[in-house]
């Protein structure tokens, strides 16, 4: 997984000095989050394996999915379609607290954001 995450790091930062996203010194540095099907889809222990290589990189943090079971051992996550029934609740998150106070802790990852594409239920 490393040698993709490392592709994947290496052009989104070429990309972001090239199209001049890293702050001039008379400008108010930007914050700038990666994203894409290779971040959304990595599990939050890939991103934890990698966490060291943001640090040499301009990205403050990543967009990511949040995936979690439900009682009958079926897979949701958190960027799934907006239509799902699917009910999410605080102990089915209880266990990626640690791993998301881990993540954010380190350079390149403290303001990554978790990728949502559900509404609220009609009311």
């Amino acid at each position: 997984m490393a040698s993709g995450w490392t592709k994947a790091l290496i052009l989104a930062s070429a990309a972001m000095l090239v199209c001049g996203v890293a702050a001039q010194p008379s400008q108010p540095r930007r914050t700038v989050l990666a994203t894409g099907w290779d971040v959304s889809g990595a599990t939050l222990d890939e991103i934890l394996e990698s966490a060291d290589l943001f640090a040499a990189t301009p990205i403050d943090g990543i967009a990511f999915s949040i995936r979690v079971a439900d009682k009958k051992g079926k897979s949701h996550a958190s960027g799934h379609p907006a239509e799902s029934p699917f009910v999410w609740t605080k102990e089915m998150l209880a266990g990626d607290v640690p791993k998301l106070r881990k993540m954010v802790s380190h350079k390149g990852l403290t303001e990554s954001v978790v990728a949502i594409l559900y509404h609220p239920a009609k009311r």
